[in-house]
């Protein structure tokens, strides 16, 4: 048995391991992330900023770990650029802002959502046949339009 080839090992060569993001990394919040290629998208675009040592991204925390010397700016804009936006972790941003109106998703939904409501309303109101198809119609414009692309 001594005689069979070996096979290399996953994650045998350090040289291709990904840098350890140290304790004193900075966190920030990403939205619009939504699936792996999202956090490493933001991965890659990070991590080639100048000044960063290592990135860590989890898109089902939607959290950023940068270590390095990089201004947070910089770490924005990058994030920015690929169609997201990020924020440091635990600063507020001023007031609170209604689900509605955080994003053109969020408005076209709750737009859709009252015409959808109005809609089953007329419907067994015994409302004219027509006031409540163009109630549903409306609905249906509303929440499925495209909304813009993030890549």
């Amino acid at each position: 048995m001594s005689g069979l080839p070996t096979l290399p090992m996953a994650g045998a060569d350090a040289q291709t391991a990904p840098p350890v993001v140290g304790v004193d990394a900075r966190r920030f919040r990403v939205e619009g992330m939504d699936c792996a290629s999202c956090a490493r998208t933001v991965e890659k675009v990070v991590g080639g900023l100048d000044g960063v040592v290592a990135v860590q991204v989890s898109f089902g925390n939607a959290t950023l770990l940068v270590d390095g010397e990089v201004p947070t700016d910089a770490v924005k804009a990058a994030v920015r650029r690929v169609g997201y936006t990020a924020h440091e972790a635990g600063a507020r941003s001023g007031a609170p802002v209604p689900f509605w109106r955080r994003g053109p998703r969020a408005l076209s939904t709750t737009v859709s959502v009252v015409l959808l409501l109005a809609a089953a309303a007329a419907s067994l109101l015994d409302a004219p046949r027509a006031v409540s198809e163009s109630l549903y119609l409306a609905s249906m414009a509303a929440g499925g339009g495209r909304s813009p692309t993030r890549r």
